[in-house]
Order: C-alpha cells, then sequence, then structure tokens
C-alpha cells in the first residue's frame, strides 16, 4: 500500500544510485496473450477478500513467519556493475549467501536494487533503478505474471492490484479489475498514482485527482470518475474505502467511508500521508505523528519526530531522522517489530511490511503468505 514515498506535485522523483549484477530477480514475462480484464464472473459479488473492511485477521499461511526472538540476521547479496545504453543499472545482483531466511527474525535483503516499493494483500511489486517493474508472491489475475513493458516513473500497491505511470506520463494497471480499479483513463500527463483496496486515484500535473473503481460513500463510482473535494490538490493517498489529500493552501482534505472517523480531517497542517484500511495517519509540520480513525489500534503512536511514514491495512511505520523505524497499530510481533538499520523509505501491506535501504535493497518482514516478504 502507498507510500514508499508521499507523492506530492512539486516534488521530483528521486534515483537512488547503485551498481548491479547478474540478476534472479523476475522482469515482465513473455506475454502469451491479452491482458486480463480482471476475470472474474461475477464482478458485484465475487471479489478477493483483502480484510481491508475489517480489523486485523487471526488467519495465518502455512507458509507463514509469525514469531520473533532478540536477533536480526539479514542475508546480503553480493552486487558487480551492469548498466544499460541510458547508464542506468539494468540486473540484480546473485544471492550468495545460502542460510535459510525462513527462520524466524532472520530477513531476506534484496538482491535487486529499487527506487519505490510496494504491497498489497498477498503480492508485492517494485521500481527497479533502471525504470523497470517486477513483482512477487501471489499471481492473482495477473497481479505478478502480467507486467507492463518499458520504463516507469512512479507504482502503487493495493489489495490485489497495481498502477504504475510510464515515462510518457500515462497510466497503467494490472491485476484484479473486478470494481474497475485496474482501468485507468487513457490521457496522458499524470504526476502520482495511488492505489486504495478496490479504486485508483491519480493527480495530473493541472492539480485535478482522478480516481476510479469501487464505489465509496462519496466520489466514485465504477469505473472513471473525476469528482473529487478540490480540483487543486497537491498530494493525494488511497486507503482501503476512502482517500486523503493535501490541497495547494496545505488544508487536509478527505473523503469516502468515514464510519470510524478516518474521513474527519484534523484542522492541524500535514505534511504528508497514509492511509490505513480504517484511518488516517500524517506528519505534521514539526515532525510528531498525527493519526485519526481506527489508526492506533492496539498500541499509541510513537512520539518524536519523523521524516517519512508508511501505513498497512492495520498497522504502521514511521522513519526518524536518524533512519530508524518504529511501527504500531494491530499486529504480531514478527509485524511490528522491523529489522534494525537505516531506512529512507517504507511501505505497509495487509499483513507484511518492506523498507529500502539507502543502497536501494529491500528488506521485508512480517507474515509470508506466497513469498511476500521475499523480494527478488
Amino acid at each position: 500500500m502507498k507510500t514508499s514515498h508521499h507523492w506530492n506535485l512539486w516534488t521530483a522523483v528521486i534515483f537512488v544510485g547503485g551498481s548491479l549484477g547478474l540478476s534472479s530477480c523476475r522482469e515482465k514475462p513473455v506475454s502469451t496473450g491479452a491482458k486480463d480484464s480482471g476475470g472474474v464472473e461475477d464482478t458485484s459479488t465475487s471479489e478477493p477478500d483483502t480484510g481491508l473492511n475489517g480489523g486485523s485477521s487471526g488467519t495465518t499461511d502455512s507458509n507463514e513467519t509469525d514469531t520473533a526472538d532478540e536477533t536480526d540476521t539479514v542475508v546480503n547479496s553480493t552486487q558487480t556493475g551492469s548498466v544499460d545504453d541510458t547508464g542506468k543499472p539494468v540486473d540484480c545482483a546473485e544471492q550468495t549467501d545460502a542460510k535459510d531466511t525462513g527462520l524466524s527474525r532472520s530477513y531476506r535483503q534484496s538482491t535487486c536494487l529499487y527506487q519505490e516499493i510496494g504491497l498489497g494483500f498477498s503480492h508485492g511489486c517494485g521500481l527497479l533503478l533502471n525504470g523497470k517493474i517486477v513483482c512477487w508472491g501471489e499471481d492473482t489475475n495477473g497481479s505478478v505474471d502480467d507486467l507492463p513493458e518499458g520504463r516507469f516513473l512512479d507504482v502503487s500497491v493495493n489489495g490485489y492490484h497495481s498502477c504504475a505511470i510510464n515515462v510518457k506520463d500515462s497510466l497503467e494497471c494490472w491485476g484484479y479489475d473486478g470494481w474497475g480499479q485496474a482501468t485507468p483513463p487513457s490521457q496522458s500527463g499524470f504526476v502520482a498514482v495511488t492505489a486504495g483496496g478496490y479504486h485508483t486515484c491519480a493527480l495530473h500535473k493541472n492539480g485535478t485527482t482522478y480516481c476510479w473503481g469501487i464505489e465509496l460513500d462519496k466520489g466514485f463510482g465504477y469505473g472513471q470518475v473525476t469528482e473529487t473535494p478540490s480540483d487543486s490538490l497537491s498530494l493525494v493517498e488511497a486507503g482501503g474505502y476512502h482517500n486523503c489529500a493535501i490541497d495547494l493552501k496545505g488544508a487536509t482534505v478527505c473523503w469516502g467511508r468515514n464510519d470510524y472517523g478516518q474521513s474527519t480531517a484534523p484542522a492541524e497542517k500535514i505534511l504528508s500521508l497514509s492511509l490505513l484500511s480504517e484511518g488516517t495517519c500524517g506528519i505534521k509540520t514539526d515532525g510528531e505523528l498525527l493519526c485519526w480513525g481506527h489508526a492506533v489500534g492496539g498500541g499509541s503512536v510513537p512520539k518524536g519526530g519523523f521524516v517519512a511514514l508508511g501505513a498497512g491495512s492495520f498497522h504502521a511505520c514511521g522513519i526518524r531522522k536518524s533512519g530508524v523505524l518504529e511501527c504500531w497499530g494491530d499486529g504480531s510481533p514478527s509485524e511490528l517489530i522491523p529489522p534494525k538499520g537505516v531506512y529512507v523509505s517504507v511501505d505497509g501491506g495487509t499483513y507484511a511490511t518492506c523498507a529500502l535501504r539507502e543502497s536501494g535493497q529491500a528488506v521485508c518482514w512480517g507474515r509470508n503468505p506466497s513469498g511476500l516478504t521475499t523480494p527478488p
């Protein structure tokens, strides 16, 4: 779920430098047919259960790791240089450490280097340093195996679908499309995209926000809808069934489902946002966190200054100025105790979290259905 970094109309994409080597990382496979349009016979009643409309689920998977001890172990990789004709790295390093990463509190540090990473319910996707997209985890209606080709500037993941902005500033989406959430508008000129549980929003360079997908309490219907509270937004974030944004005057506006107060925006000035399924968190001008709705769960929101924020369905994580991660909300120790180290961005899914180091390597933790916490 969004965000690895926060989408701002006035902020350019930052590329993390690094060198890469021979890849075991899976990029876009050779296409064998037309893109799946949703693959659900009755989209009005049949959709995957993401747990986006309820509390933390106790359901586990036979492949999950859901325990913790006191020692963090990170499996590292060796990298060698390899660049394409643009001078950007194209490949990932080979995994050289044979240690079993399925052990408690042992984390896979990715062999790919990313500029951005995101998690949904059972799959994740990342934007490599060369602009290509890779995905991993469970393939649902093409969410992992039917990836777009070419180079991209931005990617967002939620539920069972993902959307990205290509180098022509156009949108491409893939995965489950039962509510039209993976059928984006056709025009170009987009500067940011954010995927919700069953809907998606994108910010145009003229400040207009486009949203499409499931009908929320306010503002959305099936397919393409452009109705939002303001035509002058600088940042927008999508959650389970609600959205929040910051307008050009710096005010926070939210819309959609509000049964837990998640769409009741505070008066305080917020610099960045990240949305849970039933709550919202933001970073204020002094670096302190402010959360509303069902955003705390079983734990309290930490105090002190933060510089980055990433929320999952029922938990959230923040990065302090030192690069140290802290997490809170509903979840097991494996979800709420991040690996030690220094990080620059973080993004949460339904049962897991991924964060990026300065090198561009990803570290993921939490429950591990279908390899969700083992990015390439």
